[in-house]
């Protein structure tokens, strides 16, 4: 997923964004209407059915000018 604000000066931010699992089903017996999976759909107390983190890793990149391709260099670590 990418974000970017409309400046030429401005951010972009992108996650790398990982889907997996089945984590809605049907509710029995209410035709077209669905719910969240049970903790798991088969086996055990189910805490595999949805994972998911919080914040997923985030890059950016700030544009000194988006237009000309110019990005602002990375803060240096040291």
């Amino acid at each position: 997923m990418t974000v970017e604000d409309d400046r030429d000066n401005g951010s972009t931010d992108w996650w790398d964004l990982e889907l997996t699992g089945c984590p809605l089903v049907p509710v029995p017996d209410r035709e077209g209407l669905w719910r969240i999976a049970p903790w798991h759909l088969t086996e055990g107390s189910g805490l595999r059915t949805l994972e998911y983190s919080l914040l997923p890793p985030r890059q950016r990149i700030h544009w000194v000018s988006r237009a000309r391709g110019i990005k602002l260099p990375a803060p240096d670590a040291s």
